[in-house]
């Protein structure tokens, strides 16, 4: 007898009213399968805490300034802000108020002339020699300032200038020069504009003046008139005898007071490399600079005298922290914080012995060629910089990049339909917006306290 086969029974579908639904649930079944939520938030998740961190790194380095070294403990070629801070002590707190022409100011030039005359009796064996003169002139300039042609004439302009050399010709034919201005905005006491640049100076004089010989002389020049219109530059630029000799510049300013000193104008691409290699405590930005040759800033520095004037390449260095107290009574040395002398101290020293112990002197002789380059630091730990071809070459990409983003497709990841392009045009006027509005903000409130006679 033959065994029955089992009976193969068809399965049953899902009784529906609606035929269609059958092979939906096919679909459904073999589609592929869809991301879930938490994949989405994770990312959103790692990518807050890497904004959240770099946010972090960027204030804390940001507040961190050096170690001071102190006075008793420190080698005479190596900066100490202790020292230097004497000589800022003395300048905005007994002396105070520095106006051109006043007796304050005068009283001030007597001061650095006889620091410099101290040095010069103390400095060490086979050392560079110091000479220090005072230079009294007389002048005029013109130059596009706030949208207007300015023409301005000064008399018995008084500048300190010293040099230090081996006294050779050979020694003294390309020369490195420092400069900061020991007058005052009226009714400040200057401490950060600009008795900080002038304090540091004496104290690198002091570390030059102790120091080996270096091939190729250091001019400072202690200028007695910045704050009427860049008059003691000039003056300098145009009629002192060591001013042909001249081949680079460090500049020392201020615009706020205490934190660190920001590199924020350079125009020659050896002196900026030069920078990025040789700084110990990297901070700059060309950004800085971008936003001050539009003239949005009102205000100027040496640096374009010299760059104008002289043909005179150079690094401009200045405080921008609490700019609410430039030009204003606040601006004393208790607002100077420590470590914001060390910084810009042993920044100035050690570039000013990489741009004197190698040939970039004789090469900066010679007219510039190409562009100034890029440059900013990546949070104080170095110095980024490369060339104008390479950044347009990166902002082209960024910008192809951003535009793919933005309108291509997510690859199914999502069920939700793309944003429409409606959609897409206000969320990039709102990012937009938002940046401007971040910038014209502050410039309106201030505008608002200006009118108000309140100081900002």
């Amino acid at each position: 007898m033959k065994d029955r086969e089992p009976i193969r029974r068809r399965p049953q579908l899902p009784k529906s009213s609606n035929p269609s639904s059958v092979s939906a649930t096919k679909k459904r079944k073999f589609s592929p399968q869809q991301p879930t939520a938490p994949i989405s938030l994770i990312s959103w998740m790692l990518i807050s805490s890497a904004v959240v961190l770099a946010l972090f790194l960027v204030i804390r380095n940001n507040e961190t300034l050096p170690e001071v070294k102190p006075l008793d403990q420190t080698n005479l070629d190596e900066f100490s802000e202790e020292r230097a801070r004497v000589h800022l002590r003395q300048l905005s707190t007994e002396i105070g108020n520095r106006l051109s022409g006043s007796l304050a100011a005068e009283h001030a030039k007597e001061y650095i002339l006889n620091q410099v005359l101290s040095i010069q009796q103390k400095k060490c064996q086979n050392c560079p020699q110091v000479e220090v003169e005072i230079q009294e002139s007389n002048g005029s300039q013109s130059f596009y300032f706030l949208n207007r042609i300015l023409h301005n004439v000064y008399s018995n302009i008084s500048n300190v200038v010293v040099r230090l050399s081996d006294g050779s010709p050979e020694n003294m034919k390309h020369s490195l020069l420092f400069n900061s201005h020991y007058d005052s905005a009226a009714s400040s006491p200057a401490a950060s504009d600009d008795g900080v640049g002038v304090s540091c100076m004496l104290e690198l004089i002091n570390n030059f003046a102790n120091s080996p010989a270096l091939p190729h002389a250091i001019i400072f020049l202690f200028n007695g008139a910045e704050e009427t219109l860049l008059q003691g530059s000039h003056a300098f630029v145009r009629s002192h005898r060591w001013a042909s000799s001249v081949r680079a510049l460090i500049n020392l300013e201020a615009a706020g007071t205490g934190g660190r000193p920001i590199l924020f104008q350079t125009n020659r691409p050896e002196l900026t490399y030069a920078y990025a290699q040789s700084v110990v405590y990297s901070h700059g930005s060309i950004l800085g600079q971008d936003i001050f040759s539009t003239g949005a800033v009102p205000g100027d520095t040496d640096y374009r005298i010299f760059r104008d004037y002289g043909g005179i390449p150079g690094l401009d260095f200045a405080y921008y922290m609490n700019g609410f107290n430039y030009h204003t009574p606040r601006d004393n040395e208790a607002a100077i914080d420590r470590g914001s002398l060390q910084h810009m101290g042993e920044n100035t020293l050690a570039i000013a012995r990489a741009i004197l112990s190698n040939k970039l002197l004789e090469k900066l002789e010679e007219p510039g060629q190409g562009s100034r380059p890029v440059f900013f630091d990546f949070i104080g730990l170095t110095t980024v910089v490369y060339s104008r071809t390479l950044e347009i070459v990166l902002n082209v990409l960024v910008l192809f990049f951003g535009i793919f983003v933005l309108f291509s497709s997510p690859l199914q990841l999502r069920k939700s339909p793309l944003p429409t392009l409606v959609e897409k045009t206000v969320l990039i006027s709102g990012v937009t917006m938002s940046f401007i509005a971040g910038i014209v903000a502050p410039v309106l409130l201030a505008s608002i306290a200006t009118l108000l006679g309140q100081i900002m």
